[in-house]
């Protein structure tokens, strides 16, 4: 499974860990299924709002696509990450 993060307007990188060793965590027994996984982390509005996009796309089905946008990259990345998991 690859597994792609991409951040703009993101300096701290305990966000882009987070969200990367979710991913991980929340999709590793998916491993076989899924193609890839493409995460970003953006500053939409220099501050207020943040948003964190999830992509995943499986082998044989269509693609997963979660965003939460949130004033804190933490909450929006947490809560992106318990969506994936249901």
């Amino acid at each position: 499974m690859n597994i792609i993060i991409s951040a703009k307007g993101v300096e701290d990188e305990e966000v882009k860990d987070r969200l990367y060793n979710g991913l991980e965590e929340t999709l590793d027994r998916f491993e076989e299924k899924i193609l890839r996984v493409q995460g970003r982390l953006e500053d939409a509005q220099h501050g207020a709002n943040k948003v964190c996009q999830i992509n995943v796309k499986m082998r044989k089905k269509d693609s997963v696509i979660i965003k939460e946008t949130s004033n804190s990259f933490t909450t929006c990345v947490d809560s992106a990450l318990n969506r994936l998991k249901l």
